[in-house]
């Protein structure tokens, strides 16, 4: 691409996104841009159910950013903190893969050549990286009744509260929403519908009139076209994510209906799941091996996002006018629930990998919880913290609940692997490194106390992508040896 896209495609961030977002210092710019303050509707709803905060999740509610806006933070981040740059205007023509390198046929006004260990391809549905690794991309492609013209453009004299629709997809529909910061006139429109021509409407003109004919509204000043393209339903999965020493992430693995806001969410929790262990084998620390758990993790979780937002799709053009049901957004589509559980870096059980995390227990390969509440008695850094304050993105976390039993045998345990890659953290009860104040960690990871037959010590083990890859409880009734349990998980890991 020849310059940064504009728009405000994918624009729901599930409240799960911003969790690895916060652990690598992104979060606190896209919270400032996502927390705003006929002419009457005749009806407004709720698109989805704004709960109360809980300690468990840092973010629990949905928010809405332009993809634009998006990427333009994360871009700025790259660039403020570690000095990348996203080029612009390169092309990936073709490459070729060895036993110890990938070198990749690149277009930037001349052809050249460039030789990398890894190749990961983010090019999305029409991927020149899936096709030239001959991976299948089977689904389907919707009929054009399903289909939206979307955009971006100005107009004044709409309140800036609302997302607003207008008709109903038996004849023609029109949908409005605002962008995110008060005063910007820029909204970002969608138009559908079984009366819709597609071919008639291709132009400012020709949009600003099916406006006045489906709303009656003429009061409603339009000023520039921004962008404005047609979009057809193209549900479909790669078979695998990757080949070798090449990978691909996004929309180039999984294309689907914008129904339920999953894309960019699932796009950005390909990357952390992929990004750690990539950036372990590059090191040396890991087997290449590792890189194989991208596929077995992400691919049963991305086939039941698929089957959920198709459900929506259907609700929301089904016949009949508009139907509240297909904007409800169930808890699982915030996507606290997606699990790696049965993993073979995790051993557990098969399960529902979009809903396990919900089930009530916490096991190995579900999402790791917040615990807010934590007092840090550390010489180096005291004070208030948080779990999620101390998890980082660069190495695993070993948390150590300290109720009976000595810590001492795992600590020195860690002590083999590589500096900087593992990090323990001991977390002692409130009458007691970290102390507990309000009991949010004892409560979120299961531990049992004081009082309780199975008070005893308990060990949890966060990777890098903020997801629980062991867990164990040592007591009198359940003897675990709790040091055997990590040395297995960190076999699994490292060389």
């Amino acid at each position: 691409e020849q310059k940064y896209r504009v728009g405000q495609r994918g624009s729901s961030v599930q409240p799960h996104v911003p969790e690895p977002e916060q652990r690598s210092g992104d979060f606190h710019q896209i919270q400032m841009y996502t927390s705003p303050e006929g002419k009457d509707p005749i009806k407004t709803f709720e698109m989805a159910e704004h709960l109360e905060s809980s300690p468990e999740y840092y973010c629990i509610n949905t928010r809405v950013l332009g993809q634009s806006t998006h990427e333009g933070i994360l871009r700025q981040h790259l660039q403020d903190e570690y000095g990348c740059f996203v080029e612009l205007g390169s092309e990936l023509l073709s490459f070729e893969q060895y036993s110890d390198r990938v070198v990749a046929r690149i277009e930037q006004q001349v052809t050249e050549t460039a030789s990398f260990e890894f190749l990961v391809g983010a090019d999305g549905a029409h991927s020149v990286t899936r096709r030239q690794l001959g991976l299948t991309f089977l689904g389907e492609t919707r009929s054009n009744t399903e289909g939206l013209i979307v955009g971006d453009i100005h107009l004044k004299g709409l309140d800036q509260n609302y997302w607003r629709m207008w008709g109903s997809n038996d004849h023609k529909v029109f949908t409005l929403r605002p962008y995110e910061i008060k005063g910007d006139d820029r909204y970002t429109f969608m138009v559908g519908g079984n009366d819709l021509d597609f071919n008639r409407v291709s132009s400012r003109e020709d949009l600003i009139e099916t406006f006045y004919q489906v709303t009656g509204r003429k009061d409603i000043d339009f000023g520039d076209l921004i962008w404005m393209g047609i979009w057809r339903p193209n549900i479909r999965l790669a078979d695998k994510f990757g080949e070798g020493r090449v990978f691909i992430v996004g929309d180039a693995a999984h294309v689907h209906s914008p129904t339920g806001g999953q894309g960019m969410n699932s796009s950005v929790q390909d990357t952390f799941n992929l990004a750690w262990k990539l950036a372990l084998v590059l090191k040396g620390h890991s087997p290449s091996s590792l890189l194989d758990t991208y596929t077995e993790e992400r691919l049963p979780v991305i086939a039941a996002m698929l089957g959920k937002t198709t459900l929506l799709l259907k609700k929301t053009f089904k016949p009949g006018g508009f139907d509240e049901e297909a904007w409800t957004r169930g808890f699982e589509l915030r996507q606290f629930g997606i699990s790696y559980r049965g993993s073979g870096i995790t051993e557990e059980e098969e399960i529902d990998p979009y809903r396990a995390g919900l089930d009530g227990t916490l096991r190995a390969g579900d999402r790791a919880p917040e615990a807010p509440g934590l007092r840090s008695i550390s010489p180096v850094v005291a004070g208030p913290t948080s779990l999620f304050n101390i998890l980082k993105t660069t190495s695993h976390t070993v948390i150590l609940f300290a109720t009976t039993g000595d810590s001492y045998p795992i600590l020195r345990a860690l002590g083999v692997y590589p500096e900087g890659l593992v990090k323990p953290i001991i977390i002692y009860p409130q009458s007691s490194n970290t102390t507990l104040q309000e009991g949010y960690a004892y409560k979120h990871y299961k531990v049992q106390t004081v009082g309780s037959d199975l008070m005893g010590s308990t060990v949890c083990i966060v990777r890098p992508d903020g997801y629980i890859g062991y867990i164990g409880a040592s007591n009198v009734a359940n003897k675990v040896d709790l040091v055997e349990g990590v040395q297995k998980y960190f076999r699994g890991i490292f060389l």
